[in-house]
């Protein structure tokens, strides 16, 4: 799948950017947004206070879930194709996977991006969340991401992959293997694989999930899909 005949290279966290501008989407394909950065070098700080390694957007917009998920939906297919450039069928397919987020919220530890939670049918106990147990190998949780400055810009966010691998597979929070996507399709790190140091720190920030979650942290209350809600896209441990 997603490993190791993959094209990796490239340094760590350089984004693409879609700039918002009213009554049209106008998209770059540069690492910053037009007229410069909008990423500071902090890191953004974890749900429990810890730090991470994600740079956190320095303006983000004060918008309201419902708000970000109209953003969303204008800009997902444009995310899935952009993720697709990686030439991997799964990150063209996963968005017909069922979401476990109602709403999109925005992730602390994933650079106060506002990220929504998407997983296979091998991983259709995810949505039992700290009662699902064990996933079994083969079972993908995938988080992509967007954020939205105070001037209105929308960022077009990395793409996080976790991979249940077979059992010897080792990454330091179980068997999972974990993998960033930049906004381009091409390979931030991969666990086993290419540059696997620069997603080192995801496995050491879900080992601390414990093996009683099997690794796993899971969206907010308030973010989950409820029984009732639609299946695919139109507290335990704390989000990550």
């Amino acid at each position: 799948m997603a490993g190791q005949g993959r094209k990796t290279t490239r340094k760590v966290l350089l984004l693409l950017t879609l700039v918002g501008i009213p009554g049209q989407w106008v998209y770059g394909d540069g690492g910053e947004p037009a007229g410069g950065s909008h990423l500071n070098a902090a890191a953004a700080a974890e749900p429990g206070g810890d730090r991470q390694l994600h740079p956190a957007i320095a303006d983000p917009a004060n918008i309201s879930p419902e708000r970000a998920e109209e953003i969303y939906q204008a800009i997902r297919h444009r995310l899935r194709d952009r993720y697709g450039l990686s030439e991997d069928p799964v990150f063209l397919a996963y968005q017909d996977w069922k979401r476990f987020t109602r709403l999109p919220y925005r992730a602390g530890s994933h650079g106060e991006r506002f990220v929504h939670h998407y997983a296979n049918e091998q991983a259709s106990k995810y949505g039992d969340h700290a009662r699902a147990g064990s996933l079994p190998a083969g079972a993908i949780v995938i988080k992509d991401s967007f954020s939205v400055t105070g001037q209105g810009q929308v960022i077009h966010g990395p793409l996080f992959l976790m991979e249940k691998m077979p059992a010897g597979f080792v990454s330091g929070a179980g068997t999972w293997r974990f993998m960033m996507l930049r906004g381009d399709g091409s390979v931030v790190g991969l666990t086993g694989g290419a540059n696997e140091n620069a997603v080192k720190f995801c496995a050491e920030c879900h080992a601390k999930a414990g093996a009683r979650q099997d690794f796993l942290y899971f969206m907010p209350d308030e973010a989950r899909l409820k029984e009732s809600g639609p299946a695919r896209t139109k507290s335990s441990n704390p989000a990550r």
